[in-house]
């Protein structure tokens, strides 16, 4: 009896560490929105952000949180739950709410490579600017 009802916690606990972890990228993500809309913002902006590797920085920072999921969908399919129904349901829901983070960082993906293009092209009329004002 013992060694099942420890088993169980420890699939619990291990799950519920996880759901932490997916919380925490959920909230990463947020940010990451954000951030996207404020350097948005700077490129459109009257100033060329003085950073040219503002938007290729995003892309990496939001590359990393979907490694950083799919690594936890790995993890909780090391989770035994044991045949507990109520384990089951709890590492189901917690796939689903990772698929739903990762329909936004596919998201996420899309806006920093728009946003990648949209600094290259920025920094190339700038310099092609500088460039005939040298003339």
């Amino acid at each position: 009896f013992f060694p099942m009802h420890s088993a169980f916690a420890q699939a619990e606990l291990k799950i519920n560490a996880i759901i932490a972890k997916v919380e925490e990228e959920a909230g990463n993500l947020q940010d990451y929105q954000e951030e996207a809309r404020e350097i948005l913002k700077l490129l459109g902006g009257p100033q060329v952000p003085t950073d040219t590797l503002l938007a290729r920085k995003f892309r990496t920072r939001s590359g990393s949180a979907t490694i950083a999921l799919e690594k936890l969908i790995l993890d909780l399919d090391g989770v035994d739950t044991l045949g507990n129904e109520e384990l089951r349901g709890m590492r189901k829901s917690t796939v689903g709410r990772i698929q739903d983070l990762l329909r936004v960082t596919d998201s996420l993906h899309v806006q920093s490579d728009t946003l990648v293009q949209l600094q290259d092209d920025l920094v190339v009329s700038c310099g092609e600017e500088e460039e005939s004002t040298l003339d």
